[in-house]
């Protein structure tokens, strides 16, 4: 993958006039953005890494949330959010994808991302974290590889029954990564049916109460059959992933 730096300047001119100004300015000052175009089947996705100004041993992917543009990853966002993280001490790597295609190609092509990063970083400690759909990858990712230190889900999509009932264009996804045959069981909802008893790196899921997005979470659920799962519950009215920073700070950090 090649590297194009871009220039702090540009990314701290997007919020020239705002209430976020001083805050991605001072984050801009620890670390560089970097944007690169990244090939999968012969298309070209284009990626960020953003990284403290000084060595990283610690390597994060992230999993963006939306659908086409809507949630896309740009300048600002790298600014705002994926600066402030890499100033704690994390490079963080993410991709647009290709096509919305929960579990298919959307997935494949992060695998993709993920083995070349590791193999020219083998000394380093990975890391995974998403943002609401972005969960239904990262899931199918830890299915094939679990030796991530950390795994965070923020505002995940749990029930795709549900989902489908908040979002109807969630409809326009790969439906074949589900277990569609286990979707009512004895006239009971199944929440956790998208979860599989082989992960084996700790999850931890945030989410908001008064999230109107996703689906209620079934904290009860998860606490009974999984082990390896914590799941914390907050009350932010916004879905945004930069409410919950702090928590996935301390997650990450935590030994």
């Amino acid at each position: 993958m090649q590297y194009k730096k871009i220039e702090n300047t540009k990314i701290i001119n997007i919020f020239y006039g705002t209430s976020n100004y001083d805050f991605v300015k001072e984050n801009l000052l620890e670390t560089e953005v970097f944007k690169f175009n990244f090939e999968f089947n012969s298309n070209i996705s284009d990626g960020f890494l953003v990284k403290p100004t000084m060595k990283c041993d610690n390597i994060i992917f992230y999993f963006r949330g939306g659908t086409g543009e809507y949630g896309e990853t740009k300048l600002g966002f790298c600014g705002l959010f994926l600066a402030w993280l890499a100033k704690q001490g994390y490079c963080i790597y993410t991709i647009n994808y290709l096509k919305d295609e929960v579990g298919g190609i959307d997935q494949d092509e992060y695998m993709k991302l993920i083995n070349e990063v590791k193999k020219t970083h083998q000394d380093c400690i990975f890391f995974l974290l998403s943002f609401s759909r972005g969960s239904i990858n990262l899931l199918k990712t830890i299915e094939t590889l679990d030796w991530f230190k950390k795994v965070i889900l923020v505002a995940p999509l749990i029930d795709l029954d549900l989902d489908y009932q908040l979002r109807p264009d969630l409809k326009l996804f790969r439906k074949d990564y589900y277990d569609s045959s286990n979707q009512i069981e004895n006239n009971k909802r199944n929440p956790v049916k998208f979860f599989k008893n082989k992960y084996k790196s700790d999850i931890s899921i945030l989410y908001s109460k008064l999230d109107k997005t996703i689906p209620i979470i079934p904290i009860q659920d998860f606490e009974e059959k999984y082990k390896n799962i914590k799941t914390i519950e907050f009350d932010f009215p916004i879905h945004a992933i930069s409410h919950y920073k702090e928590y996935i700070l301390e997650i990450l950090n935590n030994k």
